[in-house]
Order: structure tokens, then C-alpha cells, then sequence
């Protein structure tokens, strides 16, 4: 009976854990949507990158300026990368 005790309390933890992480995962989410509009309403072309020099984001203005080079900017892609490939061009 107690490992049967045991197994519901641990079920309901892991089921209320589950709730938790997906109430915060929404809330990143809608976070990420917002900063993608506010983004977006830039008039200039914007990019954002990571310590790292990853892209993480850039606006469609960026891409119409940079239109050659447009399918490059994407996350993950290198500041490096992204500067060679717009001097080649």
C-alpha cells in the first residue's frame, strides 16, 4: 500500500511539473513572439546576435536591404560568415 501511496504522489508530481514547465514554455513563447513584432516594427534593418557572434534574429528590412545574401540570415549563422558572404557579393 505505501509503494502504491508512493507512486501516485510521485505521478502527481511529475503530472503538476509537466503543468509548470509548459505554463513557462507558453510564456516563452508569447515573450519571443512580442520581441519578434517589436522587431519587426524597426523601420531600419536590424540583427541581433549572441555573445558568441551567432545571429539570433534579424528583421525583414535587413533581409530587402541584404537581399543577396538574404538566405544566410538565419539564426546560428556567424557575424564572420555573414560579413564574407555580403563583401563577396
Amino acid at each position: 500500500m505505501a509503494l502504491s501511496h508512493s507512486h501516485k504522489d510521485l505521478e502527481k508530481r511529475v503530472e503538476e511539473r509537466c503543468a509548470h514547465l509548459e505554463r513557462e514554455l507558453n510564456g516563452h513563447r508569447r515573450t519571443r513572439e512580442l520581441l519578434s513584432t517589436a522587431v519587426e516594427s524597426i523601420s531600419d534593418g536590424f540583427a541581433l546576435y549572441e555573445a558568441d557572434n551567432k545571429l539570433v534574429m534579424c528583421n525583414q528590412m535587413l533581409k530587402k536591404i541584404y537581399q543577396k545574401i538574404a538566405v544566410i540570415l538565419v539564426p546560428g549563422t556567424s557575424r564572420g560568415h555573414i560579413l564574407r558572404a555580403a563583401i563577396d557579393r
